[in-house]
């Protein structure tokens, strides 16, 4: 018979060797010490490596303390809930390809006023060109953000804000103007060029609304998956397949899904320390600020995109992979590029991997990185007021591709932090999962070397198994219990005595 104290430590150990950051790899927390010191608003950060056998838990790892909902602990962990912003642009983009593959949605043609704001033809003045999906999933449709911040405000939670308008209300508002009682499209949405020009890359995040606002049409029409809007065709035909149980579109009123609302895992937005949480609403919420999720959510995505061949999603990651040139306007005047960006996918971008490795290189935790000038490396990251999320692929090692999700949380800044954050992490943790092991160094303050971590972490693991035996054995044979008062009653023909 087991003793009633072994099955707890059993129990303890058990959830011991389960828990990602028991085994999360020091260089991480090394590196983001490192961030850390270099600017003290930002105070927490997570990494999820992964290849096809799954997620690396000794490269992955979760690091700062943050302010939650929960009153007790609050470690930043891989399902913290977190504000992704921008990476809605993935999810927004990968269901206008399944939408395409499943319903027929067109992708080159010109978008059906059946579908567009106000039944609109959305001609650029200039080219005479009609947008398509494909051009608002490549951002070259040179439609332009301007204006678009402007419909960004800070409330707390409860309050709803002020003048709060939902997501059509906003479209029809940043798209079109009433003059002399006739509407029509605003010609400032445009970037302008010479007539005749070819369209060519320019970042806006009107692309990606246009779009959301083109898909939750067509699904009120067509009803995919039972859906009768964006935002549950996404958690229906995404989501649920792929695993993702903790990602969703915050209300453009600022509240929260009710089972999250109050979620002692969602993280909460500050200022400072000890300051009331903040709630950022923009009425685009396919777009920027309301867009929540988790390390290891984003991870899902990743890995059914891009790692999981047996995935019915895989085949929608390489159409997302298909490059698109943006050279023509990296020196141009009014076109936006990201960060250290090479090329545009749909829904995804290209990163330079030179700029990756030199801003690992310079932490000084590494000294060799495998990512060359060739290397292609692909994913996203949205850089906004209290974050820096991203992922970022790469098929170096053809056999056994590798996807790294990056989390940086920090107080709220008027000016986001700087994409270098997400791309020195992503690259050291590249560096770790298929580069030269002997480059690795993380020095201690006291000068020893981690590199013995693994076995330090297994020596542990024993030690904690072995004290369990020994506790099991000591509470069996050692102590034992003492006799019943009155003695055992013998048993004379099947009977005791005295019966």
């Amino acid at each position: 018979m087991v003793s009633p104290i072994i099955a707890p430590l059993c129990i303890a150990v058990m959830i011991a060797l389960m828990t990602p950051n028991v085994c999360a790899n020091p260089l991480f927390s090394k590196v983001f010490d490192s961030q850390k010191t270099s600017d003290s608003s930002i105070y927490a950060a997570s990494v999820v490596t992964q290849d096809k056998t799954g997620i690396r838990w000794d490269l992955s790892g979760a690091y700062g303390t943050i302010n939650t909902n929960n009153p007790i602990g609050n470690q930043m962990s891989l399902d913290t809930l977190t504000r992704v912003n921008q990476l809605s642009e993935v999810v927004v983009c990968l269901a206008a390809l399944k939408l395409n593959k499943d319903n027929a949605l067109s992708l080159d043609n010109p978008l059906s006023t059946e579908f567009t704001p106000q039944s609109a033809t959305f001609t650029h003045p200039d080219t005479a060109k009609t947008l398509t999906v494909n051009m608002l999933m490549t951002h070259t449709s040179l439609l332009n953000e301007v204006g678009f911040s402007t419909f960004f405000q800070i409330t707390t939670l409860g309050t709803p804000p002020t003048g709060a308008i939902d997501f059509t209300r906003f479209i029809l508002s940043y798209f079109f103007q009433t003059v002399n009682g006739v509407v029509t499209l605003k010609t400032t949405i445009w970037t302008n060029v010479a007539a005749g020009s070819a369209h060519r890359y320019s970042y806006s995040r009107a692309n990606i609304a246009l779009l959301a606002f083109y898909l939750d049409r067509f699904i009120a029409r067509n009803t995919p998956s039972g859906a009768t809007n964006l935002d549950t065709y996404i958690q229906r035909a995404i989501f649920g397949p792929m695993g993702i149980q903790d990602s969703f579109f915050q209300s453009e009123d600022g509240s929260y899904p009710s089972n999250v609302g109050t979620s002692e895992r969602r993280l909460s937005d500050l200022s400072a320390p000890g300051t009331a949480p903040s709630v950022f609403v923009h009425p685009a919420k396919y777009v920027d600020v309301m867009f929540y999720s988790t390390p290891l959510d984003i991870s899902r995505l990743s890995r059914e995109l891009f790692l999981n061949t047996q995935s019915t999603f895989f085949s929608l990651g390489t159409s997302m992979k298909k490059p698109t040139d943006i050279s023509a306007s990296t020196a141009t005047t009014g076109f936006t590029i990201r960060t250290s960006q090479t090329l545009q996918g749909l829904g995804i971008y290209y990163f330079s991997a030179v700029d990756m490795c030199n801003l690992a290189l310079s932490s000084k935790l590494i000294t060799a990185c495998p990512l060359k000038s060739d290397t292609q490396v692909w994913g996203y990251i949205s850089a906004e007021r209290t974050t820096v999320t991203g992922f970022f692929c790469t098929d170096l090692f053809v056999t056994n591709p590798v996807c790294v999700t990056t989390f940086h949380v920090y107080f709220t800044a008027a000016i986001p932090k700087s994409a270098n954050l997400a791309l020195a992490m992503a690259a050291v943790a590249i560096q770790e999962a298929v580069g030269d092991k002997a480059s690795v160094i993380v020095t201690n303050t006291d000068g020893s070397s981690d590199r013995l971590y693994g076995l330090w972490v297994f020596f542990g693991v024993v030690g904690t198994i072995t004290f369990v035996l020994l506790a099991a054995y000591f509470t069996e044979y050692i102590i034992q219990p003492a006799p019943m008062a009155g003695g055992i009653p013998s048993v004379t023909g099947g009977k005791p005595e005295g019966m």
